[in-house]
């Protein structure tokens, strides 16, 4: 069996207007997860969630009004590293 290692990324078309944004997977800190623009620029905002608990949403400070941001894409990825532990077993003597 093998093991996805690939971090959970959902993408977002920007408008201008929409300040909040949510994502689906679960964090254990606001550290854990990158936010990008498609475009320079990137806005002051809060990352809410409960830890441990898939979910939340990423807050934008104020609505990002530029023009050319109106067509802009933004993702939300895990930053954090992803590890597995790998059990063994061994016979008993």
């Amino acid at each position: 069996m093998s093991v996805n290692n690939t971090p959970p990324v959902i993408g977002y078309n920007t408008n201008g207007v929409t300040t909040s944004y949510s994502f689906p997977f679960k964090i254990l800190a606001a550290a854990d997860l990158k936010v990008s623009l498609s475009v320079p620029g990137l806005p002051g905002y809060s990352v809410i969630f409960a830890s441990g608990i898939e979910g939340g949403q990423v807050n934008f400070v104020t609505p990002r009004r530029p023009a050319f941001l109106n067509y802009a894409v933004m993702f939300l990825s895990i930053e954090a590293p992803i590890t597995s532990t790998k059990a063994s077993c061994s016979p008993k003597s």
